[in-house]
């Protein structure tokens, strides 16, 4: 996986989930927001649900509210995206 978030958001947006490649806007701002609570999503279940749902929360404030299923949608298959690419390097590197 690449090193930097805006690396992370291109492999997203062209090799991630097929929802998430037709709306790289969204899946940009989910990338990020991945990013900035990795040690959340990557901890126990409690707090992974918990970043999960902050994370859908922010993301839904920064797009109109017809997108608010599909930002659900996208934000659970980024994540799991994610969390089935990591390795101990990109842990590292996140």
């Amino acid at each position: 996986m690449a090193k930097t978030i805006a690396g992370l958001q291109l492999e997203a947006s062209t090799k991630g989930p097929w929802l998430a490649r037709r709306f790289p806007t969204i899946t940009n701002a989910v990338v990020y927001q991945c990013v900035t609570h990795w040690y959340s999503l990557s901890a126990s279940v409690g707090e992974r649900m918990w970043a999960e749902r902050i994370i859908k929360q922010r993301v839904q404030k920064a797009f109109p509210v017809i997108y608010a299923i599909v930002i659900k949608i996208i934000v659970s298959l980024i994540i799991s995206w994610m969390l089935k690419k990591r390795n101990y390097r990109f842990n590292k590197d996140v």
